[in-house]
C-alpha cells in the first residue's frame, strides 16, 4: 500500500503529489508552493540548482552571522559589567533579533523542502549545504550542532 494522499480523477491535475515516504518522483511535484510545480526534467534540474544555491546561500548567511557576532563581542567587550555579560544597545539587539528570525525562516524553508521526501531535492540540499560549508566555514571549531536552526 502506497503512502500517497488519495485523489479522485477530477482533482488529480489540480493537486500536487504529496508523498509520505522517500521517493524519486519527477512528475507533479510541488516545492513549497503550488506554483513551484515540477513536471519536466528541465524543471527538476532547475529546481535542484535553485535549491542547492539556496543552501549555499544559507551557509553564507550563517558565516555573516558569525562575523556579526564577533563584531558585537569586540565592540561590546569594553562595556563588560560585574557579571561578565556583554551588553548591547537596543539597535544591535533589534538587528540581532532580525538576523536570528531570518536564520530560523531560512532553515525551516530548507526543512520543508527536505520534507517532500524527494531524493533529487534531498540530494540538492546536501550538495548545496556541503558546497556552502566548504566555501564559508573555515573555522576549526563549529559551535553549532546539526539542527534546523
Amino acid at each position: 500500500m502506497g503512502h500517497q494522499m488519495p485523489m479522485d480523477d477530477s482533482s488529480a491535475a489540480a493537486m500536487c503529489s504529496m508523498n509520505m515516504s522517500f521517493n524519486m518522483e519527477t512528475k507533479n511535484l510541488c516545492v513549497l508552493f503550488d506554483f513551484w510545480r515540477i513536471n519536466t526534467t528541465g524543471e527538476l534540474l532547475g529546481s535542484v540548482f535553485l535549491i542547492a544555491l539556496l543552501c549555499v546561500g544559507f551557509e553564507k548567511f550563517k558565516q555573516y552571522l558569525r562575523i556579526y557576532q564577533r563584531r558585537l563581542i569586540k565592540s561590546s567587550s569594553s562595556s563588560l559589567n560585574d557579571s561578565d555579560k556583554l551588553s548591547i544597545n537596543n539597535t544591535d539587539k533589534l538587528i540581532r533579533t532580525g538576523l536570528y528570525c531570518t536564520n530560523i525562516l531560512y532553515s525551516f524553508i530548507i526543512m520543508l523542502i527536505f520534507m517532500t521526501y524527494n531524493g533529487y531535492l534531498i540530494f540538492s540540499i546536501l550538495l548545496g549545504s556541503g558546497i556552502g560549508y566548504y566555501l564559508f566555514n573555515s573555522e576549526v571549531i563549529d559551535d553549532k550542532t546539526i539542527a534546523c536552526h
